[in-house]
């Protein structure tokens, strides 16, 4: 149980800094165009934020879309983690480097993503319906992949 939680704790904490850190490292973004000011939609993959209207330096977060993205990115980093383990398993010095590496980026990310979320979030909601909301408000949302800001 122990040695499940000091694996899985980091991997869940480098999936959400994929998704809360300014970053935006990869993804979908639903540019949307139409008669009224819409805000833009960040998908990676699924829908989890979106530019508030309020201001420039806040995003409004949907929780479904947190949750399904933090499951796809866990997965990915839980990969990686595996292969790394494997190539240097029998090498104890590159456990150790590779431990504090880990450690120093978990510690990182973890101040990172409290002060992103004390900082950005304007307004929480369980999920949003792009089209519907576009719909609704007479725009049209073309998804376009990114890498990076």
């Amino acid at each position: 149980m122990k040695k499940l939680l000091k694996t899985t704790l980091p991997i869940l904490v480098f999936s959400l800094s994929t998704l809360l850190f300014p970053l935006n490292s990869v993804g979908i973004k639903y540019e949307c165009t139409g008669t009224e000011i819409f805000p833009d939609f960040y998908a990676s993959p699924f829908i989890y934020k979106s530019t508030s209207l309020a201001t420039s330096m806040a995003y409004d977060y949907y929780i479904l879309g947190l949750l399904g993205n933090t499951l796809v990115w866990s997965f990915f980093f839980f990969s990686i983690h595996q292969i790394i383990v494997y190539f240097i398993r029998k090498r104890k010095t590159l456990i150790k480097l590779y431990k504090i590496v880990l450690t120093s980026l978990f510690i990182f990310l973890l101040i990172g993503n409290i002060s992103e979320i004390q900082v950005s979030i304007q307004h929480i909601e369980w999920s949003i319906d792009i089209e519907e909301e576009a719909k609704l408000w007479g725009n049209i949302c073309e998804p376009q992949w990114f890498y990076g800001n």
